[in-house]
């Protein structure tokens, strides 16, 4: 799908309804812009992120014990890249 858009003096593009409707997108989701220099083009696509109703069901039982598990895996990585560029954790 190719649709044509104006660029407002506030420097604002309306995504047509069609792109809007295919793509699931609601008033208030958020898109990622990225820009590619070499073909001079403008992509933009849904930001996805986990959906919120998982953080608050989990409680802190359970991400804090998740959270404690992830800093000693990094810990881990931490002294074994030091250990290997020869420098003693």
């Amino acid at each position: 799908m190719t649709s044509e858009v104006r660029l407002s003096s506030k420097g604002q593009v309306v995504l047509p309804k069609r792109a809007r409707e295919k793509l699931g997108l609601k008033k208030g989701d958020k898109l990622k812009v990225e820009v590619d220099e070499k073909t001079k083009s403008i992509i933009m696509q849904p930001s996805v992120g986990p959906p919120s109703k998982v953080f608050v069901h989990a409680g802190t039982r359970l991400t804090s014990s998740l959270l404690k598990e992830a800093d000693q895996i990094d810990e881990k990585k931490i002294k074994k890249l030091l250990s290997a560029i020869g420098v003693a954790p």
